[in-house]
C-alpha cells in the first residue's frame, strides 16, 4: 500500500484572485497610525495643563509692646553714670607695657641646696661607688691576685717602691721578662705581675663567649702569646695552643684586638718589646 502524500496549500489568501491591493491598504492604515501615534507623543507637553503653584503663607506673631509703667520702673531701678564719673574711669586705665626689642635673657635657676650641698662628700662617694663596681667587674682570680701582691707592697711604703722599680734603674731594672718568669727563670718582679693581673682584666673585660658553644667539653684551653710594644701597642699576637673549638679561638683573639692598646709598659722595662702568654678556657682566663 503506497503512502499517501500531503500538499501544503499556499492559496489560503489567494481564493485565486491578487492580493496586492489588500497588501497596500493595510499597510497605509498601519503607517497612519503609527504616525498619528508619534505626533502625539511629540506635542502632548505643550497640550498638558501647566501646574500652578500656591505661596506658602508664613505666619508671624507680634510682639505686645510693654506697659509704659513698667518701663519707667526699669528706668528707676538702673542708675546712671554721670558724665564726670565716666572721664575718670576713663582716665585711670591702666598704661600699656613697653615691649623691649633686646633678646629676653634667660634667668639662671639657682639650687636652693647650694648651703647644704658638700662637693667633697659627692666626689668622695662617687670614687667609692665606681671603685666598688670596677671591683665587682674584676674576675675573682685577677682580683684576688692584685690583692696578694698589693698586700706585699704594702709591707714598705708603696709610692717609694713602684717609683723606685720604674725610674731607678740602679736599684732593680726591670730586663728579661717574659711572661711570668724572668730571663734567668726566676719569679718576675711584682711590678709586671701588677701589670700582667691588669693586661689580662683588660682582655677578659672585652672578651664575649657562651658556654653553650663549648657543650659538654669542659677541658678546652687555649693558649696565646702577646708582644707588646712600650707604649702599650700590641706587636703580635699567636697561638701556641688552639682549644680545637673555632668559637672559642675566634672569641680570644678577637678580645685581645679590642683590648689594643694596653696599658703602656713600665717605666723601668728596658727591653724593646714584652712578651707575655695567656691560657683562656670556656669560663675566662685561667
Amino acid at each position: 500500500m503506497a503512502p499517501k502524500k500531503t500538499y501544503a496549500r499556499t492559496d489560503t489568501f489567494q481564493n485565486g484572485r491578487d492580493t496586492t491591493g489588500t497588501f497596500i491598504l493595510f499597510f497605509s492604515v498601519s503607517a497612519m497610525v503609527h504616525l498619528i501615534f508619534f505626533t502625539a507623543l511629540f506635542f502632548a507637553p505643550d497640550i498638558a495643563p501647566k501646574r500652578n503653584f500656591s505661596i506658602a503663607a508664613i505666619n508671624v506673631n507680634l510682639v505686645t509692646l510693654a506697659d509704659p509703667g513698667t518701663f519707667k520702673k526699669s528706668i528707676d531701678n538702673n542708675t546712671f553714670q554721670t558724665p564726670e564719673q565716666s572721664v575718670t574711669q576713663k582716665a585711670y586705665k591702666k598704661p600699656s607695657k613697653t615691649v623691649s626689642l633686646a633678646p629676653a635673657r634667660k634667668k639662671v635657676k639657682k639650687s636652693l641646696k647650694k648651703k647644704t650641698f658638700k662637693s667633697d662628700k659627692v666626689v668622695k662617694n662617687a670614687i667609692s661607688e665606681i671603685q666598688k663596681k670596677v671591683d665587682e667587674s674584676r674576675p675573682k682570680p685577677i682580683s684576688d691576685a692584685l690583692e696578694k701582691l698589693r698586700r706585699k707592697v704594702d709591707q714598705g711604703d708603696p709610692v717609694r717602691r713602684l717609683k723606685d722599680k720604674q725610674t731607678n734603674p740602679l736599684t732593680g731594672p726591670i730586663t728579661g721578662v717574659q711572661g711570668k718568669s724572668g730571663a734567668k727563670g726566676g719569679k718576675a718582679p711584682e711590678i709586671m705581675q701588677i701589670y700582667n693581673a691588669e693586661i689580662a682584666w683588660q682582655i677578659e673585660k672585652n672578651w664575649v663567649f657562651s658556654e653553650d658553644f663549648a657543650g659538654k667539653s669542659t677541658d678546652l684551653e687555649a693558649a696565646l702569646a702577646i708582644k707588646i710594644l712600650p707604649n702599650g701597642e700590641i706587636k703580635e699576637i699567636w697561638f701556641d695552643k688552639k682549644s680545637g673549638n673555632s668559637f672559642l679561638d675566634d672569641s680570644v683573639y678577637k678580645a685581645v684586638m679590642k683590648s689594643n692598646p694596653l696599658p703602656p709598659l713600665p717605666k723601668g722595662f728596658l727591653l724593646p718589646y714584652y712578651t707575655v702568654g695567656l691560657k683562656f678556657g670556656p669560663k675566662g682566663i685561667k
